[in-house]
């Protein structure tokens, strides 16, 4: 029992900051966004082709095999053309997550925050000026 109170106090303190939030800047937000975009394009690219290649396979493909080792072996083309076009609509489907958190990342990249500054007109002059607006970063 003493063992296992002492592991789990040696061990708290990596626990802990194990699940440390991310701070990500304005840039690190952009960054993610565009390559969450370039995995979606690829998704959705790659979906659609394997879609296109199942409507070839069913026009092209007859009902008879003469390999005995031919995966289609006993399936009609319309059975060929929904499993290849199922398999690349799902590869398709799964790109809409990526569009949306690369969206959703974009927008916190085009953030508006409130700013606060200091303006000196000229060098000569020595009193400075407090100014209060908006900052975009983008």
């Amino acid at each position: 029992m003493k063992t296992i109170v002492l592991t789990l106090i040696l061990l708290f303190p990596y626990l802990g900051n194990a699940q440390q939030p991310e701070n990500f800047s304005n840039k690190s937000y952009l960054e993610k966004s565009i390559k969450q975009k370039k995995t979606a394009n690829i998704l959705l690219i790659t979906g659609g082709a394997i879609t296109a290649a199942g409507v070839v396979v069913a026009l092209t493909g007859s009902n008879e095999s003469n390999n005995p080792e031919d995966f289609f072996d006993g399936f009609t083309n319309v059975d060929r053309f929904l499993i290849i076009s199922g398999v690349g609509l799902a590869t398709a489907g799964v790109s809409i997550p990526f569009y949306a958190a690369s969206k959703r990342n974009r927008r916190k990249y085009y953030e508006i925050s409130p700013a606060t500054g200091l303006v000196r007109p000229n060098p000569g002059i020595q009193r400075s000026f407090v100014t209060a607006g908006i900052k975009v970063e983008f």
